[in-house]
């Protein structure tokens, strides 16, 4: 039996409606305004959950980088990210971000989101995985940068530290995803090798491929959104 977990109020697994997730991301390139119209948007649109990436450049790349540039550029300050979390849940919505280094999980744990979100370019960072894990909320797994040692390797670690709430996303590293590397059928792979909840991120145009990895058995839809 596939192993069932609980995000927020919401149950999500193989018996359950899906668990829609609106990827907001650093997508209001560091305006809060930006951020707090895109939980609305998300909230109009009825999905069930909102995420950010919390990711302090400083901490997580080398100064002077493509990507130091542009996460440096988007970063929400503490206390925007406490008013978008009380925002979402204002209007109903469960919220979590990504996090990549150990003071920023402790001080966005204590804005007390619903899950952790573990990026495919954070799988193989095990401690920063078993402290999740050790914190007691659900966490949700990125595959797409890792083969099939490294996502057991991160699931065993949750496991490993009294968790067993976690699911696992398929997932290609692809902006935008073409139908040709979607790989919807390595969702059935990922459920009989881990008996986890497996749902599908979608970088794809459009939304036929999310529709249609619910039909390959995905439990949950991770789309990215912007306003153009």
């Amino acid at each position: 039996m596939i192993n069932t977990i609980k995000v927020g109020k919401r149950k999500i697994g193989n018996d359950q409606p899906v668990f829609v997730i609106a990827e907001i991301g650093i997508n209001h390139e560091g305006n809060v305004k930006r951020c707090a119209q895109m939980i609305k948007a998300a909230a109009d649109a009825g999905v069930d959950a909102v995420k950010l990436q919390t990711i302090d450049a400083d901490a997580n790349y080398v100064k002077g980088s493509e990507s130091y540039k542009v996460f440096k550029g988007a970063e929400l300050s503490v206390d925007e990210t406490k008013e978008m979390f009380e925002l979402a849940k204002s209007f109903g919505l469960e919220i979590f971000t990504t996090v990549g280094d150990f003071e920023t999980l402790e001080w966005v744990n204590e804005l007390n989101p619903c899950a952790w979100k573990i990026s495919s370019g954070l799988i193989t960072h095990l401690p920063l995985i078993e402290r999740m894990a050790k914190l007691g909320k659900p966490a949700l797994l990125s595959t797409g940068m890792s083969d099939i040692d490294e996502i057991e390797d991160a699931v065993n670690t949750f496991y490993q530290n009294g968790n067993s709430q976690i699911g696992v996303f398929q997932c290609t590293s692809i902006y935008p995803l073409k139908p040709e590397n979607m790989y919807l059928f390595r969702i059935l792979e990922l459920k009989k090798r881990f008996n986890v909840t497996v749902g599908f991120s979608d970088h794809s145009l459009g939304s036929d491929a999310a529709f249609l990895s619910v039909g390959v058995g995905a439990s949950m839809i991770e789309k990215h959104f912007t306003f153009d």
